[in-house]
């Protein structure tokens, strides 16, 4: 079994008010899939258990010094909790700082959650720390019926995996959570893949969104976005499309790296051979090759990437942003010009220059520093001409293409770049209208951003891991729909 797309996946639905409760009970009636009762949250949900299965139960309360809200105030938190354990639900939740001179008193409980809240970073030093003081404890050899339970931050996906790891080495029976501002719908961000429980908040679009993780199998497709800063990402959008037109279950992790070394390491782990693929966004682009087995004939001649495919656990690397953008330029019939500026020298500027030079254009292009030119593939140095930033508006192309990260946080490239504003078209690889884009309608040019590219280099991808050809156009309009709403 690929462990990674675990069939014994377990969706647990957080439920923090009596009203959810009751619509969940109204639904499924005791044929209730397994749900956490907060009673820190709302007192009053203790009234319902008696309707419930309490197989299917964990009832938790969590003190404010690790995010409760304490709402049972009747009583102190001793009592409430052997009130709570007369219940005999299957789990029952304890905090580990405050809760484990209780245990001789729970002989009867059937599963015991341990939770350690610990926001101290790194996540992976919290978690050996608290094994040393669990060992101290010989809590593991005195209870045969513990689930260790830990919640943390990660510093990026690297802290988490190896938080994870190490769980898993020392305890057989662990749940692992990572929490950040990238929490999509879960409470476990990165690698929940690891874990048999998935935690769900119970809000609107969250369960059928925790359904598709619980049906992960052997078949499903496993892809992630490997990059630094990923919060602004729609590729998981994009690629669930795909998923349900395929009729395929999947899921794509957002993977955040803060050092491109981290990767190397995650590469390192078993489970990373375990994905079908990956895209790569910057900065790593070109500097995860190093990592690489293998490499398409487009990668050798530019010397970069943005997608991934591992098969027999080899990784073989492509550039989909080469054909993504040749099917926007076509599609918005621009192939007709016959010269273009890029600013930039990144990845993504180099994968277009290849697209370009393959459509026969005169290519200039220039960058803030002209040693990313001069560092480049001969095969770039010989498709362009590089044009010094005071010498630029000399230049008149048909064509300008911002392929710099300029415009993310609401900058105007014009600001930067003495462009010659007499063109006739504008393209901004950024996939949402920025400064610069709007400057240029108003300068009456024509405009387009990078949305379609960004969805057609996805596509792409897409294919190359499953060899499914998609209905673009379906799709497409699907994605845009999404983002309207």
């Amino acid at each position: 079994m690929n462990s990674l797309k675990r069939d014994n996946m377990t969706l647990a639905l957080i439920i923090e008010n009596t009203d959810d409760l009751v619509s969940i009970i109204q639904k499924y009636g005791k044929n209730h899939p397994l749900i956490e009762l907060r009673i820190d949250k709302d007192a009053n949900l203790i009234n319902q258990i008696e309707y419930m299965n309490s197989e299917n139960l964990i009832v938790t309360y969590r003190s404010r010094e690790e995010g409760g809200e304490n709402q049972y105030y009747s009583k102190d938190r001793k009592s409430v909790i052997l009130s709570l354990a007369d219940v005999k639900p299957k789990y029952l939740d304890l905090e580990f700082n405050r809760d484990l001179s209780l245990l001789p008193k729970l002989t009867d409980q059937q599963w015991i959650i341990i939770s350690i809240h610990d926001y101290i970073q790194p996540m992976s030093e919290r978690v050996q720390y608290y094994h040393q003081l669990i060992q101290e404890k010989n809590l593991f050899y005195q209870y045969s019926n513990l689930i260790l339970k830990f919640v943390g931050k990660p510093i990026d996906s690297l802290d988490m995996l190896e938080s994870i790891n190490f769980i898993k080495k020392q305890y057989q029976r662990s749940i692992i959570l990572g929490i950040d501002q990238n929490s999509f719908f879960t409470r476990t961000l990165r690698n929940f893949y690891t874990q048999e429980f998935v935690f769900c908040a119970l809000k609107k679009h969250i369960i059928p969104e925790c359904e598709k993780l619980h049906k992960l199998d052997s078949d499903s497709l496993i892809t992630g976005l490997i990059g630094k800063k990923l919060t602004y990402t729609k590729s998981p959008i994009i690629h669930e499309i795909f998923r349900e037109q395929t009729n395929l279950s999947g899921y794509y992790h957002i993977l955040e790296f803060q050092k491109v070394d981290g990767i190397n390491k995650f590469f390192d782990f078993p489970d990373s051979r375990q994905f079908n693929g990956f895209n790569v966004t910057q900065p790593y682009k070109e500097s995860i090759l190093t990592f690489i087995e293998k490499r398409s004939k487009d990668v050798e001649l530019i010397q970069t990437t943005n997608t991934i495919k591992v098969e027999n656990k080899v990784l073989k690397a492509y550039n989909t942003d080469i054909s993504g953008f040749t099917t926007f330029f076509k599609n918005q019939n621009l192939e007709k010009n016959k010269s273009v500026l890029i600013c930039g020298m990144g990845g993504v500027a180099k994968a277009v220059i290849k697209s370009l030079n393959e459509l026969n254009f005169q290519i200039y292009c220039t960058n803030r520093t002209k040693s990313r030119f001069d560092e480049s593939t001969d095969y770039i140095k010989n498709s362009v001409t590089f044009i010094d930033k005071e010498e630029l508006e000399k230049i008149k192309t048909d064509i300008v293409i911002n392929a710099t990260t300029i415009g993310l946080k609401g900058e105007n490239l014009f600001d930067h770049f003495a462009i010659n504003k007499n063109i006739e078209t504008f393209i901004d690889l950024i996939y949402f209208d920025t400064p610069s884009l709007e400057y240029s309608k108003y300068l009456g040019m024509k405009t387009y951003n990078g949305l379609e590219m960004l969805f057609h280099q996805a596509a792409d991808a897409f294919e190359i891991w499953t060899n499914i050809k998609l209905d673009r156009n379906e799709a497409y309009t699907h994605f845009k729909e999404v983002l309207v709403n």
